[in-house]
């Protein structure tokens, strides 16, 4: 009986390496050692990228419960915050496309102050019908 349950524990985490690997693709050393600032025609993968590793996030998942809003969600949000990134020059990708990272410089902001309000506004409408804000925080289904 032992074997069979340590057999079957093991089937299972193939099963989930096997869907890790089709979730994301399988980016390698070599993928990773290649990562680069991400040009023009890359930007649409870096948002895909971003989409796929944050879809199960339990935050995210709990702001935005159902799966279809939160597909869409994520290409807004993760659009916007590209787009916001940018200009810094601090956009990477990686294992085509299977990767990405972003950030802004230090000593750097994301946005001017004056644009501050409407693209945070706009991060949290991102997230659609199924979750409303309330004095600033994502509240999800409250109605």
């Amino acid at each position: 009986m032992a074997v069979l349950a340590l057999w079957l524990c093991e089937l299972r985490q193939q099963i989930v390496r096997e869907r890790v690997r089709q979730m994301v693709g399988l980016m390698t050393a070599a993928d990773v050692m290649a990562a680069h600032r991400a040009t023009e025609d890359e930007r649409s993968q870096v948002v895909t990228a971003l989409c796929r590793a944050f879809f199960d996030d339990r935050i995210y998942r709990w702001s935005v419960p159902d799966d279809d809003q939160r597909r869409r969600s994520a290409a807004l949000f993760y659009s916007r915050f590209v787009d916001a990134c940018w200009p810094h020059g601090e956009v990477y990708a990686a294992g085509g496309g299977a990767g990405a990272a972003m950030w802004v410089p230090p000593d750097e902001q994301l946005v001017a102050d004056e644009e501050a309000e409407a693209f945070g506004r706009d991060l949290v409408e991102s997230a659609g019908d199924e979750a409303l804000c309330t004095n600033g925080a994502i509240v999800p289904n409250a109605r």
